[in-house]
């Protein structure tokens, strides 16, 4: 345990990590530069070193001592305010350990990878991270792997533009994401204001951000669509198991349309999957989705009755002009 502290620093690692942090120590830079060849942070934790210790046997002794159990891995903390940190490989590499980071004060990173945070487990440890993006715009993804589990929080005029994969989100009413490729989180939470702004489809390809757990609070998600007639294109909100309690607001920006009749369903913007839910009040239009002279109304549930839980996009042939004057 311990804490080290640099203020106005300019440190290298030309070989290795910027940082290690074990057994609840805190590492805490003050407008520093850093700059690593590998991971700019790297956790770990040294818990259950002395469990896989053979038992040892004292001189004139008969029976081994047996070392004690090891206790839970504490918690390590690395606070960044202001400065760069330009990493070669992970910008936060977590691995089998506790820790709870926050990035504020307008600093800047990049990280080799692509990734500002890697929540990795240690054998069957999982990590356990606590993200916070405080009045920073970074570029990178957040990954976790199934036995890890991360919280991120996005907080006074905070932008992330990456790609989420699973991770557990809270946005607030000044802060953004934008969304960069398919992404799953386990839960999120946006206050009115937060957005979550899906990049435009390339070569035709659109994006799926699927929710686990519960999606809630009052934010705005941004979807591309393709505005033409049953069945097109669009990116999608997927609630795979879970539920949408809140009252999301969806942004939808045209992909190429000129915009058509819809007979059938109409253009799935959401669908709940595995049993998930959505209540009657989840999404709303944030503003008129006009293509040409159809106007796209929001509908919860398909039409055929397959998939009561889903929202479509539907439109209605124009009404006629008036006459001309006689």
């Amino acid at each position: 345990n311990g804490t080290i502290s640099g203020t106005d620093a300019n440190l290298t690692s030309s070989l290795g990590v910027g940082a290690l942090v074990v057994q609840g120590s805190t590492i805490r830079l003050s407008g520093t530069t850093l700059s690593a060849a590998g991971h700019g942070f790297s956790v770990a934790t040294q818990s259950g070193l002395l469990a896989d210790m053979p038992a040892e046997v004292p001189d004139g002794a008969t029976q081994a001592v047996i070392s004690a159990a090891p206790s839970a891995p504490s918690a390590n903390t690395v606070l960044v305010q202001g400065g760069q940190i330009t990493a070669g490989a992970d910008l936060v590499h977590v691995e089998g350990a506790v820790a709870n980071v926050t990035i504020s004060g307008g600093a800047q990173a990049s990280a080799g990878s692509g990734l500002l945070l890697n929540a990795l487990a240690s054998g069957t440890v999982g990590s356990q991270v606590g993200f916070v993006m405080d009045g920073v715009s970074l570029s990178g993804d957040l990954a976790a792997d199934a036995a890890s589990a991360v919280s991120a929080t996005l907080r006074n005029s905070a932008t992330l533009t990456g790609k989420i994969d699973p991770v557990s989100l809270d946005i607030d009413g000044t802060s953004r994401w934008n969304m960069t490729a398919n992404s799953q989180l386990r839960d999120l939470s946006m206050a009115s204001g937060a957005l979550v702004q899906v990049s435009p489809p390339s070569g035709g390809i659109f994006k799926t951000l699927t929710v686990q757990g519960t999606l809630s609070g009052a934010g705005t998600v941004g979807l591309n669509t393709l505005l033409a007639g049953d069945g097109s294109p669009s990116d999608k909100i997927v609630i795979n198991g879970g539920a949408a309690t809140g009252a999301t607001g969806l942004r939808i920006a045209n992909a190429g349309g000129a915009g058509a009749v819809t007979s059938g369903n109409g253009i799935q913007v959401v669908d709940a999957v595995n049993g998930g839910m959505t209540a009657p009040s989840a999404f709303a239009l944030q503003s008129a989705v006009v293509a040409g002279p159809y106007e796209y109304l929001l509908y919860r549930g398909s039409k055929d009755g397959t998939s009561p839980q889903a929202w479509y996009l539907r439109s209605e042939a124009p009404p006629p002009p008036p006459p001309p004057p006689e």
